[in-house]
């Protein structure tokens, strides 16, 4: 049977066989959880230049629909403008 200084001497091994195993599975996880950061980082980066490029959009298209807005206030006095001069034109040969 083996002394007590045999077995504590024993379980020590052990344990340093299994502390050896952990830190480097734990290096492993480590550099993954590093290169993953980096990948976010990476993304975090295109996403910001894709969200200035539709800023970028949305300006030039506020600036679009101001423009046909415009368009659209002329057109429609035009519009209302013809149907009063015709309304006007129907009543006065109705009444002569």
């Amino acid at each position: 049977m083996p002394t007590l200084d045999e077995r504590v001497a024993y379980l020590e091994g052990r344990l340093e066989e299994q502390n050896k195993r952990f830190d480097v599975r734990f290096d492993g996880l480590e550099a993954k959880f590093d290169r993953l950061d980096a990948k976010v980082d990476r993304l975090d980066a295109r996403v910001d230049r894709l969200d200035s490029k539709l800023d970028g959009i949305a300006q030039r298209m506020d600036a679009r629909i101001d423009v046909l807005d415009g368009r659209a206030s002329r057109h429609f006095t035009w519009l209302v403008g013809i149907q009063v001069a015709s309304l006007i034109a129907i009543v006065t040969a109705l009444l002569r």
